[in-house]
């Protein structure tokens, strides 16, 4: 407050040295405002003192002035008034001004001293402020640290053990609050996790020795398969030569190469013939079956006449048909179709498995129906029966190696369960499908779709 009075008051003085070095020095000290405002100062006193001084000079030579005039002398009077007047107010000039350039000093001098004044006391409040302050901080800080940082760091080097894996780590419950709740908590959980780590890790030691011996008893399996398969393929291959040769023989006495039969003989042999055909039928189809398995069947694509080969395979079994007064006929024949890019052989292996389960497990007076269109890029061949179906619950192990039908095995004993794991091979190795439909004891339905381009 005492610096803004000063600076208020050097204000003033500077207001009013201006003003007088503006106007005729007499009419400002009457009408100056400036000046009015300081007639309760000391130093404004002062100064209106000086002026009032210059002022009776100047009224001094007026008169004079008034005087020469009366006289008849007005330029004496005007040249007296023109240099009195220029001196005196240079005079006066002069004086203000090393009154006003004092009074400056002096307000510098005051406004430098309150300022000194004010820094030595604000440092006196402040230092000890500052000290205050300082030790609170420190008290305050400590406070902090032994009731929240300290536990803090505790958990987090504890949560950070148990990251590692390091389960046994605890939490030190250092003060009874909600710090101390945590750390209870914390310790509890980590219990539990170590309890489930112990279990967990003795699953696993258990299931690596189950595994273990997973894998043993994997390996005898797959020993005793290719066991199996070594034995199932040289007796196959044993097994063929002798009976295509009974098979000829057979042909020759059914044929009357060897003389005449009477009815009963051909019975007899008919029935001989039959029982060689299935084995030798079995025998291939193991052979098939292993070369499947060992990826030695050989495709040889090229484009043929599906329908042809169809009636080629359909005049070998319609005898056997005939003979069971089975009917087989197409559905719908079209002469136009195209070509299919396929393998004959395993084509015809496709189509003779699939016609000959048909004859075999469809009831004698029954009917075998066929149809062949084009869907697309492919032709779809459909071979349907009204025989004895599958059940419903075995139809998922259709295609699956050595499986037959609970109801098939009833009817017919003979068979390998090879056919259709063969069917479905080749179908797939030709760029096609298969799929059926079946209803218990009314029919099946077998579809298969074959490529009319390369597809490989």
């Amino acid at each position: 407050r005492k610096i803004r009075l000063l600076f208020q008051k050097f204000r003033q003085l500077k207001v009013f040295k201006c003003a007088c070095e503006k106007v005729g020095l007499r009419s400002f000290v009457i009408q100056s405002t400036q000046a009015k405002s300081l007639e309760n100062e000391a130093s404004g006193k002062k100064i209106l003192d000086k002026f009032a001084d210059v002022s009776q000079s100047l009224n001094g030579i007026e008169l004079l002035i008034i005087v020469k005039a009366k006289a008849g002398d007005l330029a004496g009077a005007i040249n007296l008034l023109n240099a009195r007047y220029l001196q005196d107010r240079s005079e006066a000039s002069n004086i203000l001004g090393q009154y006003l350039d004092a009074e400056n000093l002096t307000v510098k001098k005051q406004v430098n001293q309150s300022l000194r004044e004010i820094l030595r006391g604000g440092l006196f409040f402040f230092i000890p402020t500052f000290l205050f302050l300082l030790a609170a901080s420190f008290i305050f800080y400590r406070i902090l640290r032994k009731f929240i940082f300290v536990p803090i760091l505790d958990l987090s080097a504890t949560a950070h053990k148990v990251k590692v894996g390091d389960f046994t780590a605890r939490a030190s419950k250092i003060y009874s609050d909600e710090f101390g709740e945590l750390a209870t908590t914390f310790n509890d959980m980590t219990l539990q996790l170590d309890t489930l780590y112990k279990n967990l890790k003795k699953q696993i030691k258990e299931g690596e020795v189950k595994n273990l011996k997973l894998a043993e008893a994997n390996k005898k399996l797959i020993e005793l398969d290719q066991q199996k398969s070594d034995f199932l393929s040289i007796a196959a291959h044993q097994l063929r030569t002798p009976l295509s040769g009974i098979k000829w023989t057979l042909s020759m006495l059914l044929s009357g190469d060897l003389g005449t039969l009477n009815d009963d003989q051909k019975t007899f042999l008919m029935k001989s013939y039959e029982s060689n055909n299935r084995m030798v039928t079995l025998v291939n189809d193991m052979l098939v079956a292993d070369r499947i398995q060992l990826g030695k069947v050989q495709y040889g694509f090229k484009y043929i006449n599906l329908i042809d080969l169809m009636d080629n395979i359909l005049f070998e079994i319609n005898p056997v048909a005939s003979r069971r007064n089975i009917s087989i006929k197409y559905k719908n024949r079209f002469a136009d179709l195209p070509h299919v890019y396929t393998d004959p052989e395993t084509m015809r292996v496709v189509l003779q498995n699939l016609l000959e389960n048909a004859i075999k497990y469809t009831i004698e007076g029954g009917k075998i129906e066929i149809d062949v269109s084009r869907k697309g890029e492919y032709l779809l061949v459909s071979i349907s029966d009204n025989g004895i179906g599958i059940p419903e619950d075995q139809v998922k192990n259709v295609f699956t190696r050595f499986f037959r039908a609970s109801n098939a095995v009833k009817k017919e004993t003979d068979g390998s369960g090879l056919g259709l794991y063969i069917t479905k091979t080749m179908v797939e190795k030709n760029g096609g499908k298969i799929w059926f439909n079946t209803v218990l004891n009314k029919g099946t339905n077998f579809y298969f779709t074959v490529p009319l381009q390369d597809k490989h």
